[in-house]
């Protein structure tokens, strides 16, 4: 019992330091069990990945699957990403425009589209949403409504 006793004596830290040190040990010791976890299921998954696209009766099929939906992947983000990008340069060359800086497209790069509203309309022909539209675009610059 005595040796017991003292034994508890000896492994109970004596100040803060000693209990941060105990504590740190206990902590790397889960961190090394969760590691040696993470690696055991990460080799799980891959192993599973190999028998599954290596298998001689069904892989060919499985890969070229595969090949096909990482090309609709990779053309699905080019295609997201033209966009984002046209979207932003608009949105440079618009801030530009407005606060007139340089990079602003200049009026001989082109002109703002007009719109022609004439010809022959019978106004019952018309929504009442559409009319209501149509009135609206005398505030538009560069419509004309002749």
């Amino acid at each position: 019992m005595s040796d017991l006793v003292s034994r508890v004596i000896r492994e109970l830290p004596d100040t803060d330091r000693d209990r941060y040190d105990v504590a740190y040990q206990r902590g790397r010791a889960q961190a090394r069990s969760a590691m040696v976890f993470g690696g055991m299921v990460t080799g799980l998954a891959a192993g599973i990945a190999g028998m599954f696209l290596l298998d001689p009766e069904r892989g060919r099929r499985r890969r070229a699957e595969v090949g096909q939906r990482l090309t609709a992947l990779k053309n699905d983000l080019a295609r997201v990403s033209e966009g984002r990008a046209k979207d932003l340069r608009n949105r440079a060359q618009g801030f530009a425009a407005e606060h007139d800086l340089p990079g602003a497209p200049t009026k001989s790069e082109g002109s703002a589209p007009r719109a022609d509203m004439g010809g022959p309309v019978m106004v019952m022909d018309i929504p009442a949403s559409t009319a209501d539209a149509l009135r609206r675009t005398d505030e538009v610059a560069g419509v004309d409504r002749s």
